[in-house]
């Protein structure tokens, strides 16, 4: 029960920085929106998405602001973020298969 409390936590907190907060929500981007970074392979796409859900399911919490994994560092902000993002509903749709799994269990356990 503790592990899901923590990975709610973390994947609450990784959503949160991902959506971040303005109070200007129309105000301009400050980064310029044009990638300069060379396209991903699927290969390396899957082998940071590997990496990025290894660290979530550790507990070890990743954000934009945090040093990415190694295997993340040719991908553009957005990409991160959109891997970021993936990864994250990955595991929020774990989490919530084991927890109907349970109540499941429970439920035939007081029949």
């Amino acid at each position: 029960m503790r592990t899901r409390h923590t990975l709610t936590a973390v994947t609450a907190a990784i959503l949160l920085a991902l959506t971040g907060c303005s109070s200007e929500p129309d105000a301009p981007a400050s980064r310029p929106t044009a990638s300069t970074t060379a396209p991903l392979t699927d290969q390396q796409a899957q082998e940071c998405t590997d990496e990025v859900y290894a660290h979530i399911t550790a507990h070890n919490g990743l954000g934009l602001d945090e040093q990415r994994p190694a295997a993340c560092e040719g991908m553009s902000d957005d990409e991160y973020a959109d891997t970021l993002l993936a990864v994250t509903e990955r595991v929020n749709a774990t989490a919530r298969e084991d927890l109907q799994d349970q109540i499941d269990e429970a439920a035939e356990q007081d029949q």
